[in-house]
């Protein structure tokens, strides 16, 4: 490798034209020598080249670990370069030095790549990262020890998201590390400049990563928790870096010092979370919250009300921090220890800081007025509501609310602004919005509950035609439902204002139910109308859920105009389409920057709905179909794959009881658009499997009509079965597939069924099985050879000696298999066609019988009566879940107990309680609950208790723990299925045990010798096989036109169980 020339080919590689083509082509060849990656490192960190070409190397340098650094053995064909292990020991060697070396720009690349590396190589193959990090934070040279910071950082960030005992790595260095960080953090505190502010930032991120979701008390304990928070207080109390303050205000929330504020608060906040709220945490962190409250809750809450006293003085005190800080406040009060210090502020706090934060600011006017779309997209953007000062206030204000005469002594003061006529429409607009989060709690009070009304009438309602447009947005109160409807509808009425009435009415009938539900009835028509006009307007995610709602809770009154709703979809949709990102159509005119993704979501989410409506009203949803396959066809013409999926389930409801001309035309659609081999985001047999299977078994007449829809379908899962980069959930759809393929086709598919055979015993004999779960595949696959056999067991027997690899054998391998993995079959139909299997080889001669029936009859017979009483189980569990269903659908919420406390709130807190989240302490117990199972687990691997422990660990695990009483392929049904047409196994169990008593006595006896109580469980399964024949006569009676039979009647005894 010549230096030069490779210099050379990173400057081209950065012009853009021709030649960087050919300077990637060689660069990219380049790559796959050894000693390439290192002297990329080597160019990038040299300050004699130029900065785009150091860039371009350090880039290429990134990219090529992150891609080859781990090669995954089905990668290995692909043109990803595998990093050498030569390179690689250079590469750990040298990056720490390159970081140490390299400005700003370039070392943001190198910390990306020794992330990738540290992922995949520490510690066993990095075990050196340790020590080299604390030689680094030890020097007296600053950009090392800087530069270690930066590295340490990346390499939290590697474990933040893994669960505790996977983070026993981290925990391993942090024990060494973290002590000096610390040193370092305690000196940069004190040194208060914006340039040791810079780092203390990275600490404090470092920290708060460390933390967030777990903590190991060997490397925190309780004292150095309360050193780190010490710490923490004296950055939120300290005055800002020199220079900071002399900055334009907009500039300041930029600047290092506030930012160490910000985090700060936040480590503050996640520590109180999770480590020292008392009553609220694990029990591994008792100790750390009542130290928390022995020496820190005052301090932190001071300090908390001091940040809360500077925003309300109108010193610049950033947003994020003022969110953190009412975030943590609204937490703390929970506790009665804390609420004791904040009671006699908490007034001046809602006044000087909620009222505030909850009133329309300056610049909210000045963007309403330059860009009114863009002013409703911000107040609804669910991520800027995350770290929105106003909505902290009103957590903060919910949770005040809860403590006892809170409400008494705030609301008088509220209500005096709205009655003063010559208030600021700024701040009557701020009141509104904070009566308007009080009314809820208004409505729990008897004394204020006969009010409410009147409140809403005379605050509310009349300031809903205000002339102030924040002040009529403000005045939208769920209670003012004429009002709201009115807004709505208005014509000239600002579309910020129709977007929060019609959020305010969603609100109405979430809360209220069929009573506010009979004031929208007559409107719905027009509103949904107003709904879908808006959404043209805004692109307001919120608003297609609003549709949704209407849609589900006003069934009769959409049905009607469901074809105008349908239109309205349609034509959003097309609107919306010409912009998109998928869209390679789209005139550039057209589009407007907006990713409108979600927003198409939910348009074709609203359509499913609309469908799920319909679906019983057929003169109505064929009506649907011409929309839906118009939306569809453009979703699979484009390639939008974001949305394969949504159009899949589209096509699913149209075609789920009858299939029109135009519903099989999406059919090659799917073929052409299948991931045979990996194609990216093409859908693969577990998003289509439900429209094969309606294609298949709605109309199978016109399905085998056209030869090729056969073909596509096995092709589908014959590429499914030999692509072992898929699920093998995947593969379970496949068999599943086949299997009904056949028994659907019954006498009609012949010429192929050699094929299916052959492709169901190479999945089987290819392995690829998780054995550490629960495998479902491998009995699928054996039912996909059962239905062949119920298909034409003669033919599939004259078949046999091509099958390979077992030919003639493959019976004999079948029930060796069937039996190998009996603890793996699952649901009602799988066990049904195994015993179906059984019974077919019982009627056989013993002679002529597989090995695994023959040579072991009572085995065969407790492994059947295990199949029937697995069958039970499943129709019980089934009957007790549907029965919980229809309890769920119909109990309602029992009205609340007034009488004890006419004149408080249900859930109101005297200042000694703590306000504990049941759902916490549920929480929370279940985590001890696990903790004390993981410790009897512990100590019976250990031996601690012997065979005691053991025994009280197994009878911990019902059956109920592994047992699933149906599958996830169940409810794609076969003829078999049929209540009344289908296999009835009861009657063929019957008659089996019948041909078998006649042809083998023996055997017989053998099979059904049952010990203790499986005789009486025989006994019963005989009885209900039985009364099943009466049952199957008596309905071939009835439907011939004759008499009834009781399928209850007496069993005849003619077999003896008990072989006394």
């Amino acid at each position: 490798m010549e230096v030069r020339v490779i210099m050379e080919a990173l400057a081209a590689s950065t012009t853009g034209v021709e030649s960087s083509k050919e300077a990637q082509t060689y660069l990219d060849e380049a790559a796959k020598m050894i000693g390439f990656i290192p002297l990329l490192g080597t160019i990038a960190v040299n300050p004699q080249y130029e900065i785009p070409v150091r860039q371009a190397a350090v880039i290429m340098y990134k990219n090529l670990i992150w891609q080859g650094w781990k090669v995954e053995e089905e990668e290995t064909s692909t043109d990803i370069v595998p990093v050498q292990d030569q390179d690689k020991h250079v590469i750990r060697s040298t990056i720490l030095q390159s970081i140490i070396a390299a400005p700003t720009p370039i070392r943001t690349h190198f910390c990306t790549a020794i992330q990738t590396i540290v992922r995949e190589d520490f510690p066993e193959k990095w075990p050196e990262f340790t020590n080299a990090m604390g030689n680094l934070l030890m020097s007296t040279d600053a950009n090392e020890w800087v530069a270690a910071l930066i590295v340490i950082h990346r390499f939290t960030k590697v474990y933040e998201y893994r669960r505790k005992q996977e983070k026993q790595p981290l925990y391993d260095f942090m024990k060494v590390i973290l002590p000096l960080i610390y040193a370092r953090f305690e000196v940069l505190v004190g040194t208060n400049t914006e340039e040791s502010c810079s780092v203390e930032h990275m600490i404090l991120k470092t920290f708060y990563t460390l933390t967030q979701f777990s903590m190991s008390r060997d490397i925190v304990s309780v004292e150095v928790f309360g050193k780190w928070l010490t710490l923490f207080i004296e950055i939120l109390k300290r005055d800002l870096p020199p220079g900071v303050k002399e900055l334009d205000i907009a500039d300041q929330g930029e600047a290092y010092g506030w930012k160490c504020k910000k985090w700060a608060m936040k480590c503050i906040e996640k520590l109180f979370d999770r480590y020292g709220a008392k009553g609220q945490v694990e029990k591994n962190y008792e100790e750390y919250a009542a130290f928390y409250f022995e020496h820190f809750a005052r301090p932190v809450t001071e300090v908390v009300l001091r940040i809360l006293q500077d925003y309300t003085a109108n010193a610049v005190v950033t947003e994020r921090l003022a969110f953190f800080a009412m975030t943590h406040l609204a937490e703390a009060i929970s506790i009665a220890d804390i609420w004791k210090l904040v009671k006699v502020h908490f007034n001046d706090i809602v006044y000087h800081v909620v009222l505030p934060a909850m009133t329309p600011a300056e610049e909210d006017e000045e963007i309403w007025e330059m860009d009114e779309l863009d002013f409703i997209r911000q107040r609804h953007d669910c991520f800027d509501e995350l770290h929105s000062p106003s909505s902290a206030a009103t957590t903060l204000l919910q949770a005040g609310l809860r403590r006892k005469d809170v409400l008494d002594s705030i609301l008088p003061y509220f209500i005096n602004h709205l009655s003063d006529a010559n208030a600021d429409p700024k701040v009557v607009a701020g009141c509104l919005h904070v009566v308007s989060q009080i009314i809820s709690r208004l409505t729990q009070v008897r004394k204020y509950k006969r009010d409410v009304e009147n409140l809403v009438a005379m605050h509310f309602t009349p300031r809903l035609t205000n002339p102030d447009r924040f002040i009529r947005k403000e005045a939208i109160l769920k209670d003012a439902l004429e009002g709201l409807l009115q807004r709505i509808c208005d014509p000239n009425e600002s579309i910020a204002v129709k977007v929060e009435a019609a959020i305010a009415i969603n609100y109405v009938m979430d809360e209220q139910g069929e009573k506010a539900q009979k004031y929208i009835r007559p409107h719905v028509k027009v509103f949904l109308t107003e709904i879908f006009r808006l959404l043209t307007s805004t692109n307001l995610d919120d608003l297609t859920n609003i549709a949704d709602t209407i849609i589900e809770t006003f069934q009769d009154e959409v049905i009607p105009v469901a074809v105008e709703v349908a239109s309205e979809i349609h034509a959003l949709f097309r609107k919306y389409v010409k912009s998109a990102v998928f869209s390679e159509d789209a005139d550039a005119d057209d589009y407007d920057g907006e990713d409108k993704t979600i927003t198409l979501m939910g348009l074709l989410g609203t359509l499913q709905t609309l469908l799920d409506l319909v679906d019983e009203t057929p003169a109505i949803s064929s009506k649907l179909e011409p929309v839906v396959f118009d939306i569809v066809g453009t979703i699979f013409e484009s390639g939008a794959t974001d949305f394969f999926e949504d159009a899949i389930n589209l096509v699913e409801s149209v075609i789920a009881t009858h299939i029109s001309d135009k519903a099989w035309e999406f059919y090659p659609l799917m073929r052409s658009h299948f991931d045979m081999t990996g194609t990216p985001g093409y859908p693969t047999l577990g998003e289509y499997i439900g429209c094969l299977h309606s294609y298949l078994v709605v109309d199978t007449d016109k399905f085998l009509s056209v030869p090729e829809r056969a073909l596509w379908l096995l092709e589908m899962c014959e590429g499914t079965l030999t692509n072992f980069e898929h699920d093998m959930s995947v593969h379970v759809n496949a068999a599943k597939l086949l299997e009904v393929f056949i028994l659907q086709c019954r006498g009609r598919v012949d010429n192929y069924l050699p094929n299916i055979l052959q492709v169901t015993m190479n999945r089987l004999n290819a392995g690829h099985f998780d054995k550490n779960v629960n495998n479902e595949l491998v009995p699928q696959l054996l039912v996909v050879l059962i239905a062949a056999m119920h298909y034409n067991f003669e033919m599939f027997v004259h078949l046999l000696p091509n099958l390979k690899p077992f030919g003639m054998d493959t019976v004999q391998w079948l029930f060796a298999e069937i039996f190998a993995n009996k603890d793996f079959v699952e649901g009602i139909h799988n066990r049904k066609m195994i015993l179906y299997a059984i019974c077919l080889m019982l009627r056989l001669p013993v002679e002529h019988q597989p090995p695994a029936i023959a040579n072991n009859p009572k085995a065969v017979g407790e492994y059947c009566l295990e199949l029937f009483q697995g069958i039970d189980r499943c129709v019980k569990a089934l009957a007790a879940r549907k029965e919980e269903d229809d309890d769920s659908d119909d109990s309602s919420d029992d009205d609340d107990d007034e009488s004890m406390h006419p004149n408080r709130t249900l859930d109101e807190l005297r200042d000694s309680d703590d306000d504990i989240d049941e759902n916490t302490v549920e929480y929370l117990e279940r985590l001890n609950e696990e903790a004390r199972r993981a410790e009897r687990e512990t100590k019976a691997i250990n031996g601690a208790n012997g065979d005691d422990a053991l025994s009280e660990m197994h009878s911990e695990d019902t059956d109920f723990d592994c047992f699933n009483e149906e599958t996830d392929v169940e409810s794609y049904v076969t003829p078999l299925d049929h209540e009344e047409t289908g296999l009835n196994i009861y009657v063929e169990f019957k008659n089996s045990l019948e041909v078998l008593q006649a042809n083998s006595p023996a055997e017989f006896t053998q099979l059904t010798s049952m010990e203790g109580e499986n005789v009486e469980h025989l006994k019963k399964l005989f009885d209900y096989c039985v009364q099943q024949e009466n049952l199957v006569h008596s309905r071939q009676v009835a439907r011939a036109g004759g008499c009834t039979f009781d399928g209850s009647a007496d069993v005849p005894s003619s077999f003896d169980f008990s072989h006394h």
